[in-house]
């Protein structure tokens, strides 16, 4: 004799429910509650309330006020408690509050974009082969 199981969706931000999809175990990231998962909030991560975040998602920063905030800086991974960049996304590096990109330059890289996997070739910032986590050249 055979069974068949089927599965029930548990809810919108529901990442853990009763079997019969009645019961909230756990939210996804994102949302918070018991009895029901609500959002919260733009950039929020994680939080206790729609109106207090504990941690933000790459590219906002969490302010003074517990919310989360957009970061001012382009292209930012994590800001400061002012929305400047304090890490940025791959191929950047931050320089004084800002993330700028590794092959854009112009010049010699600076230690920033050879640890993201460029080196410094003909006054340019060239990007290593896709397979390495650094090199002199691009082969």
């Amino acid at each position: 004799m055979s069974s068949t199981s089927v599965c029930l969706k548990c809810g919108d931000g529901v990442a853990v429910c009763s079997s019969d999809g009645t019961t909230i175990t756990s939210c996804s990231a994102g949302y918070f509650g018991t009895t029901k998962c609500t959002s919260c909030g733009e950039g929020a991560k994680s939080c206790y309330s729609e109106t207090l975040a504990l941690t933000c998602v790459d590219g906002y920063y969490l302010g003074s006020d517990s919310k989360c905030a957009k970061c001012s800086a382009s292209n930012a991974a994590t800001c400061s408690l002012v929305g400047l960049a304090v890490s940025c996304v791959s191929s950047y590096y931050p320089l004084n509050g800002v993330c700028l990109s590794c092959s854009s330059l112009s010049s010699t890289c600076p230690a920033a974009c050879l640890s993201l996997g460029y080196f410094s070739g003909s006054n340019s910032c060239n990007p290593c082969s896709s397979n390495a986590i650094s090199c002199v050249s691009s082969t």
